[in-house]
């Protein structure tokens, strides 16, 4: 190949080579030395004629690899997880799901797909000497080839989806939380959805709310199949049916907007779900400030304090219990928001608070769910913003009790 390499540069003749990674047998040394291998052929000269293709390896029906899989993995420690994925459709990641060695993982072969050949890929079109008639030809595989390099959440996305589907849930979201990469992936994905954010709910661009959004891992709070869905401002159903959901992130930026969480507060998150909105207030608040997140599914709470610790938040409480029961509602809060729909005022809870104390709530108005900023005190007062939807509470809110006999008297009209 140095020869071929030469006598081509020599002669202005293209030629290409490709290059399978994660061939059954291949090892992270065999990595390394291929990279070393390519890296001489094709950037060690001053120039070169020669383009570059990498692909990972796919198992294809009727090969002599999978003739003979049980051969590769008695020898090699290989795995092919869906070795009859021509039945079960995904061919774009399913044929590539395959462990090559005992010594590599389908996860740690993609990282090192990327971190070793990515770089080479992209100095080639530098370097690229051919000037024949089918230059653009060439100079436009190179540039494909190099996009394709940086393609990578989907892969992942696919990878962590079908672990979800395949019953490997539990050893997904650990691999989820350590992958070195995944999460700069996903915030570099989320960067261009929270953009928009500001404008539409009214932040300066460089509130800490949207820092919050962009810099907390949305994707350790979401699904393992809705880990591409999770860097959009979308919602994201998580839990039984439609009675839980991750709120869309612009949600969130409003409810803490109007909420004005600041450094040090002491908040209460209703309806907490998988925790994503305690991790964004974790960090709204601060290490002085305190979030006590209250969610009634069980299933979610034990998902929650796991994400919470991957994060470090250690001024995050989860609690399984019911939002709406008087004993969450304590006088020390400064702030009480709330992730599901309430069919009314709730004043006897608000009366529990302290004076001051600011409670953000989508409630129903007009036979529709507006988003409500109250403030606690002898004078309560009540403003009515954004119209949202959101879930509805898993239990009956409380018997409403009496309004204040200046209750009238104390509420604003609605603001647009």
């Amino acid at each position: 190949m140095r020869e071929i390499a030469a006598w081509a540069l020599a002669r202005g003749v293209p030629w290409g080579a490709n290059v399978i990674v994660g061939h059954p047998g291949e090892t992270r040394a065999s990595i390394e030395r291929s990279a070393a291998y390519l890296r001489e052929l094709f950037l060690g000269p001053a120039a070169t004629t020669g383009f570059l293709s990498v692909d990972p390896f796919r198992l294809y029906p009727g090969s002599p690899i999978d003739a003979e899989r049980g051969a590769w993995e008695a020898r090699y420690g290989a795995r092919f997880h869906r070795p009859s994925w021509w039945h079960e459709g995904d061919p774009e990641f399913l044929s590539e799901w395959v462990d090559p060695s005992a010594d590599l993982d389908f996860l740690t072969r993609e990282a090192m797909q990327h971190r070793l050949f990515a770089p080479i890929l992209g100095e080639i079109e530098a370097r690229f000497a051919y000037r024949g008639l089918a230059r653009d030809f060439f100079v436009r595989a190179i540039r494909d080839q190099v996009a394709l390099t940086r393609a990578r959440l989907p892969v992942l996305g696919r990878y962590f989806a079908w672990s979800q589907w395949t019953g490997r849930g539990a050893t997904a979201r650990a691999e989820l939380a350590a992958h070195p990469d995944l999460a700069e992936l996903a915030r570099e994905a989320r960067a261009r959805s929270i953009a928009p954010i500001a404008e539409r709910v009214r932040l300066d661009p460089a509130s800490p709310i949207l820092e919050a959004l962009l810099e907390v891992p949305r994707e350790r709070f979401a699904p393992l199949d809705a880990i591409i869905a999770s860097t959009r401002d979308e919602v994201l159903p998580i839990g039984r049916g439609d009675r839980s959901s991750v709120s869309a992130m612009h949600a969130y930026a409003l409810t803490f907007g109007l909420a004005g969480v600041r450094e040090g507060a002491r908040v209460l998150d209703l309806g907490s779900g998988s925790g994503y909105g305690a991790a964004i207030l974790a960090r709204l608040v601060g290490p002085a400030g305190h979030v006590r997140a209250v969610e009634i599914d069980p299933a979610l709470v034990e998902r929650s304090r796991e994400a919470v610790a991957t994060l470090g938040s250690t001024q995050v409480e989860v609690i399984a219990g019911d939002a709406l029961a008087p004993a969450c509602w304590t006088p020390d809060l400064d702030t009480v928001v709330i992730g599901f729909a309430l069919d009314e005022v709730p004043w006897a809870l608000i009366g529990r608070l302290r004076d001051g104390a600011v409670v953000v709530a989508p409630i129903a108005l007009e036979g529709a769910q507006r988003l409500a900023r109250i403030r606690a005190g002898e004078q309560v007062e009540i403003e009515w913003h954004d119209a949202v939807r959101y879930v509805p509470a898993q239990r009956a809110a409380p018997q409403k009790a009496p309004a204040p006999a200046a209750a009238a008297a104390r509420r604003r009209l609605p603001l647009a």
